[in-house]
């Protein structure tokens, strides 16, 4: 009898109630952490500043240019000493000091083309940031019920260890009493300990399940978590709203995958507009203020400063490069080509998805319906043989059997409710997930 009730010292550290100091977590606090606690998203928000900047780099191709020089030479030998004499030019020391300010008048559409590319790597980023966040949201729900599972496995394991601990110390009575053989002792004890072997691991599977919510949610590993919303409940529309809340989802949002593949094919197209526009000619306005002075010595302030100012117009017309715009065009239409078709993928992905989803939930939902029944079922037949047992009318066997098999009932009920909860919730995130998130 000592054994038995070590056992349940032993197998209660698993499963007992949350302690004062635990973190108390719904699923809707959990979903909340997912952006502050998420890296990538902190990662993808840089990017994001940096296409922006990008932006601002191309708009810079229709402003002016402005430069500054200034410069000192020194002449050493010089066939023109003899010549010019006391005129400036040819002489020793030479200081110059000049301004230079080139306004682009036409580039033939270099600085149109290069600012759409960069809008739209912006917007190419800002979809990676909402998938990033869709996706993220989805995991932090799923790691949440199976937390979630697993904590109400470990409760229908600690259940079914206290049932087996009352036919041993029944057993054991009717032992004493010489109405039992030891075989049948002997028989629920051993039943007795496969059971808490196995409430041991259900419970080192609970803490590896909450380690992962933990890390996802970013709180501290050491800190136990006790979920506050129940595995099953018909909360999940509610849910399913505060999740694409969170994941900034809007009512009529399209999908995701599909908006990025447009992008992509947006973006080709631009490159490829803006390859053309590389060997256009490009007009620009040009003026030059200078400063020019020819001291005797190296002092720049002994003499008079003399003054050059020009402006004029410049084209600049490509001519041959050797057919590198070309190739390079022919490139472009390809990757146009590859981008549409990519397109076309995804829309056919996407659909596939949008029924594999629908189906997972339909089977979900009946399969919990199912369970559900089976639990009534197994509960019956458990309560029958456990007064069988008692009036002596049945084995040992018989009363095990009955057990593992409400235990397994119990549990395909709770793993249905599970998959219900994520199946529900990855549908009605669908919209905003990366191509491949939404599927089994």
């Amino acid at each position: 009898m000592a054994r038995s009730i070590s056992v349940l010292v032993v197998v209660a550290a698993l499963a007992g109630p949350a302690a004062a100091d635990d973190l108390t977590l719904t699923i809707d606090q959990a979903i909340g952490r997912v952006e502050p606690a998420a890296a990538a998203i902190a990662a993808a928000r840089e990017e994001l500043a940096g296409a922006s900047a990008r932006v601002e780099a191309a708009r810079a191709g229709r402003m002016p240019q402005v430069s500054a020089t200034a410069s000192y030479q020194r002449t050493i030998l010089s066939e023109f000493a003899e010549v010019f004499g006391d005129l400036p030019f040819g002489q020793a020391n030479s200081w110059r000091i000049g301004l230079n300010v080139t306004q682009p008048l036409w580039d033939g559409g270099r600085t149109r083309t290069a600012v759409a590319v960069a809008k739209l790597g912006v917007d190419a980023t800002r979809l990676g940031i909402s998938a990033q966040r869709t996706a993220l949201v989805l995991s932090v729900g799923q790691a949440y019920w199976d937390a979630a599972l697993a904590v109400r496995a470990v409760e229908i394991g600690q259940a079914a260890l206290t049932s087996a601990e009352e036919t041993l110390a029944q057993t054991q009575l009717a032992f004493d009493h010489q109405a039992a053989a030891e075989f049948d002792v002997v028989r629920a004890q051993v039943a007795r300990d496969n059971q808490a072997t196995g409430l041991i691991q259900l419970g080192a599977q609970r803490d590896i399940a909450m380690a992962t919510l933990a890390r996802l949610i970013d709180a501290p590993l050491d800190r136990p978590i006790a979920l506050a919303t129940p595995l099953e409940g018909d909360d999940g529309a509610a849910i399913s709203a505060i999740a694409r809340t969170q994941a900034a989802l809007t009512a009529d949002q399209p999908p995701i995958a599909v908006a990025t593949a447009e992008n992509s094919v947006q973006l080709r197209e631009a490159t490829l507009r803006q390859l053309g526009a590389q060997v256009m000619p490009s007009l620009a306005a040009t003026t030059d203020f200078g400063l020019v002075d020819y001291p005797e010595d190296i002092h720049p302030f002994n003499t008079d400063w003399r003054t050059n100012w020009t402006v004029g117009v410049g084209i600049s017309i490509p001519l041959f490069d050797g057919f590198r715009a070309r190739a390079l065009e022919r490139a472009a239409k390809r990757d146009v080509a590859a981008a549409r078709a990519r397109l076309a993928d995804v829309k056919e992905q996407v659909a596939v998805t949008a029924r594999v989803v629908d189906a997972q939930l339909a089977a979900a939902t009946a399969t919990w319906e199912q369970a559900r029944r089976t639990v009534e079922q197994a509960q019956r037949a458990f309560a029958i043989a456990e007064l069988r047992f008692a009036q002596g009318a049945s084995t040992h066997l018989e009363l095990v059997d009955a057990r593992t098999q409400l235990e397994q009932a119990q549990l395909n009920r709770a793993r249905s409710a599970r998959d219900v909860r994520v199946a529900t919730l990855r549908r009605d995130l669908l919209a905003g997930l990366p191509l491949g998130a939404g599927g089994p």
